[in-house]
């Protein structure tokens, strides 16, 4: 009798588990929510960001027994022209571009749809540690050369006329370079130009990554006044301003190339230290490139005198009377070519 029982209560406990089997495979099958991942879904603004997101099967049991493997639409509903999408049968390939935002799109099969956001924001990296963040660098070869040329160009304009946006406090050398390199950045449209009626070039195209005063992360403070790798406290702590002394630029704004003509570029800055000359011991020049011009601002010359600009000849320069003034090597007053951090 107890057997009898014990067969019938293992019976029924088989069946149940038979049962149950049944209808976990028959659900796991017919069980077709989707869900796309990584779940972690924040992407860099930076052009080069790129992430796979898989779509399967919700439940674990049917991406087994049958991955997913259907046809599928990518419908974006919002931030569209920030990304680029690239679709393969089991997922899509999302890479940024250089705008941050909200993506939102919908992934959408014959059976089921699953929504998707992702957050594109700005890079606070800053990989060669140079105390400017990758967001704000210009990775970009053509954003570049365009902004060498925009620096060029609005620096050599002010020797013909000076900007009225250049106020005199700024006048001296220093003042030239940070003025160039500010409008430099900026969006060139025609009301800019009005300003401009004696650039040298006109025809150059804008910086595309981001215009000033709109810099990513940095917004119009753009110029570093102390040493050490970016971090987000920067902004807050007042690392960033809006301008910078030769000091300032020459240590954490820009970094020494060489003291050969031959290894100079276009756009690069040249700096002097004459350390008898208490009110300015640093001076700068802009070098224009392979037609070896040197565009500076002499800064204030006495207490009535408040200076011009000037343009000179590389190879005039290098025949200077006062050889504290010659760009050579042998001269420990010429300090060297330097380079704008963001283009490095």
């Amino acid at each position: 009798m107890k057997s009898s029982l014990s067969n019938k209560i293992l019976l029924l406990i088989v069946c149940g588990l038979v049962l149950f089997t049944v209808l976990f495979s028959v659900y796991s099958v017919t069980d077709i929510s989707l869900t796309v991942s990584p779940r972690k879904r924040t992407l860099y603004a930076d052009s080069n960001s790129t992430c796979f997101f898989k779509i399967s099967w919700a439940n674990p049991v049917h991406e087994l027994i049958e991955p997913f493997n259907e046809e599928y639409l990518l419908e974006v509903d919002r931030g569209e022209d920030i990304i680029e999408i690239i679709k393969k049968q089991n997922g899509f390939f999302i890479q940024t571009k250089e705008s941050c935002g909200d993506v939102v799109l919908e992934v959408k099969s014959p059976s089921r749809s699953q929504p998707v956001t992702v957050s594109i924001i700005d890079n606070v990296n800053d990989t060669d540690q140079d105390g400017f963040p990758d967001a704000a660098e210009l990775e970009n070869a053509a954003d570049r050369e365009n902004f060498r040329r925009w620096f060029i160009s609005i620096a050599e304009s002010q020797f013909y006329a000076e900007a009225l946006s250049w106020y005199d406090i700024h006048k001296d050398c220093a003042g030239l370079v940070v003025f160039a390199f500010k409008e430099a950045l900026k969006r060139h449209n025609s009301g800019w130009f009005t300003q401009y009626p004696y650039l040298i070039k006109q025809d150059i195209p804008d910086v595309q990554k981001y215009n000033y005063p709109h810099v990513p992360l940095l917004g119009d403070l753009i110029f570093r006044n102390e040493s050490g790798a970016f971090s987000q406290n920067d902004i807050p702590n007042g690392v960033f301003a809006a301008a910078a002394n030769a000091n300032n630029l020459i240590n954490y704004n820009l970094s020494y190339i060489s003291k050969d003509p031959d290894q100079f570029e276009k756009g690069d800055v040249l700096f002097f230290l004459h350390s008898e000359n208490n009110a300015m011991p640093f001076h700068s020049m802009i070098y224009t490139g392979r037609d070896g011009w040197l565009i500076y601002h002499t800064g204030p010359l006495d207490d009535n005198e408040k200076g011009e600009m000037r343009k000179v000849a590389l190879t005039d320069l290098m025949e200077h009377p006062d050889r504290s003034w010659v760009p050579s090597a042998d001269n420990p007053c010429f300090l060297g070519a330097y380079r704008w951090n963001i283009l490095l």
